[in-house]
């Protein structure tokens, strides 16, 4: 090889590197060390460091107390008059996506000091969590944290899951063991190599869903089609509608691992014009389960799919950002807007004992 052309190769993979790297927080998201949270007994991330997210919507979050997004570095002590809510969710409520001032917890607050109520609000959620994470998590900071209420917010109900006999015992009896992975490794990992870097890998050996990509070494056509037909299989197995009992169940979870108030807030994606659809038979049992054991007080169930609805039908999006699709996505500063207006109108003046 021509000795300047190898040395304008190594110039160019130089320079081109730098470039990626003193550009990369402007669309690579952060990758920070986790630690286990010894009250919630789960990973999370450490308190104080900012968390860049950069997919949907361009915000850092700043890691509070106990892992919480967006929270303060310590959680201050509970006034007398004060009403304080833990909020449970995924990735819809936890807000990566918006600033520390547009998230969930915070537009709940700000409501509550126009109503002039004492009100505080804990941001629990974490990403890629579901009711059988919650449920293992309320008992232990219940107490710890003087909660009053619980709130879920959930997208789909296929966060509330399938849970085993294991998990509800747990829930109920306050305790279970904590067993996690080491972090020693992944955390050096973290530490050692650039976001860029850690993102192109991830590219590289997995799918945008984290499902693990099949790296073809030879050139010609693909003569399987078995990712088809699982992708095909998936799909039909989601839409199977839960039977009465199993809602039942998982409703019974929720009200027997505490004896607080809780309040379940129902805000999926609504599509609308040409990608709007019914609603499939999962929805319409689980809506029928819900609205009947909200009758029973045993849970405060609160529907935000028409008020989302409207709010996108006036061109006030309440899910996605610029940098990607209106009404597709996460739900961004209006949809957190519009669920903590509904909450306040909703939420009991006095704490359920």
């Amino acid at each position: 090889m021509d000795q300047r052309l190898l040395l304008h190769w190594i110039i160019g993979l130089v320079i081109g590197t730098l470039m990626v790297a003193i550009t990369s927080p402007l669309f690579v998201r952060s990758y920070l060390t986790f630690q286990v949270d010894p009250v919630r007994g789960v990973l999370v991330l450490q308190p104080g460091d900012d968390y860049r997210w950069r997919s949907e919507g361009y915000a850092t979050t700043r890691i509070g107390a106990m892992g919480m997004p967006g929270g303060l570095g310590v959680v201050p002590k509970k006034l007398p008059d004060e009403m304080r809510i833990a909020v449970w969710g995924d990735s819809q409520a936890e807000g990566v996506c918006v600033s520390d001032s547009d998230k969930l917890h915070q537009r709940i607050e700000n409501r509550a000091d126009q109503a002039g109520r004492s009100l505080s609000v804990l941001p629990m959620a974490r990403s890629g969590d579901d009711l059988s994470d919650w449920l293992i998590q309320i008992p232990r900071v219940e107490s710890r944290l003087k909660v009053d209420t619980h709130l879920l917010l959930i997208a789909e109900f296929s966060d509330l899951g399938i849970i085993s006999s294991d998990v509800i015992d747990d829930a109920i009896a306050e305790s279970s063991p904590v067993s996690l992975p080491p972090l020693t490794l992944r955390n050096r990992l973290v530490e050692a190599c650039p976001a860029f870097l850690i993102q192109a890998i991830r590219r590289i050996v997995s799918d945008a869903d984290e499902t693990p990509r099949q790296l073809r070494f030879r050139v010609g056509p693909v003569t399987s089609d078995r990712s088809n037909t699982e992708f095909n299989q998936g799909t039909v197995s989601e839409t199977v509608p839960p039977t009465i009992e199993h809602c039942q169940r998982i409703i019974h979870a929720m009200t027997e691992s505490t004896r607080k108030q809780v309040i379940l807030v129902y805000a999926p994606n609504i599509p609308i014009g040409l990608a709007a659809k019914q609603s499939d038979g999962v929805e319409e049992v689980w809506l029928q389960q819900l609205t009947i054991a909200s009758e029973t007080k045993k849970i405060i169930f609160i529907d935000m799919r028409e008020t989302l609805r409207r709010s996108a039908e006036a061109n006030r999006w309440p899910h996605g950002f610029h940098n990607g699709q209106f009404g597709v996505g996460h739900l961004n500063a209006v949809g957190y807007e519009l669920i903590a207006k509904k909450i306040i109108e909703t939420l009991p003046n006095r704490v359920a004992q």
